[in-house]
């Protein structure tokens, strides 16, 4: 069932929050990972995309990467418990461009180095992603910041897309019964290079 919900863009100065209002298109944020129809939680604020590729988009040399963005999840451990499941797709037809679950458990890649940080890597890229790094805040436990994702030998695919469909991204946190969260937002503002494509919010 798909979730339908308004994407709202902020501007945070030194110490006001301005809400904007809603733009006119609207943003759907599917959320197939989970128990139930869960509504998303839009605005996942400041994430980019960008990926490169040789060979040509969906050769199976693109490198993604996406960083920033925030989301609050008291409880959340990927080392044991929660798979952190990042889906791409193309914001006017939905057609997916990228899928990638880096699940938890014992055996995975998923790391704990200290309080504050958790680290995925993946040396042989069986995934598709080589690296993640998110971090939670130690004055509040359930705020959490996803720093990047970084994989390489991606194969993007219905790719390259029109630049001015743009991107949608959605976190989904899973556990193993299908409970947690799902994020979302749009990255409407993309550019394509020689080799590259680059989407912000």
């Amino acid at each position: 069932m798909r979730q339908w919900r308004r994407v709202f863009h902020f501007i945070i100065s030194t110490s006001f929050v301005f809400v904007l209002a809603p733009r006119e298109s609207l943003a759907v944020i599917l959320c197939n990972n989970l128990t139930g129809t869960p509504p998303p939680n839009v605005g996942y604020p400041q994430v980019y995309s960008d990926f490169r590729y040789i060979a040509g988009a969906g050769g199976g040399d693109d490198k993604i990467k996406t960083k920033k963005g925030g989301f609050n999840f008291l409880g959340f451990d990927p080392v044991n418990t929660h798979d952190v499941i990042v889906t791409i797709y193309d914001t006017v037809t939905e057609l997916q461009l990228f899928s990638v679950n880096m699940f938890s458990g014992t055996g995975t890649y998923w790391q704990q180095p200290n309080v504050k940080t958790f680290k995925y890597r993946d040396p042989l890229s069986i995934f598709g992603v080589k690296k993640a790094l998110i971090k939670r805040s130690i004055f509040t436990p359930n705020s959490h910041v996803l720093r990047n994702i970084v994989g390489k030998n991606v194969a993007y695919t219905n790719v390259p897309f029109p630049n001015l469909n743009g991107k949608t991204f959605v976190l989904e946190l899973v556990d193993n019964s299908g409970v947690g969260i799902c994020i979302g937002t749009d990255m409407p503002y993309c550019t394509t290079t020689t080799n590259r494509q680059r989407c912000s919010p």
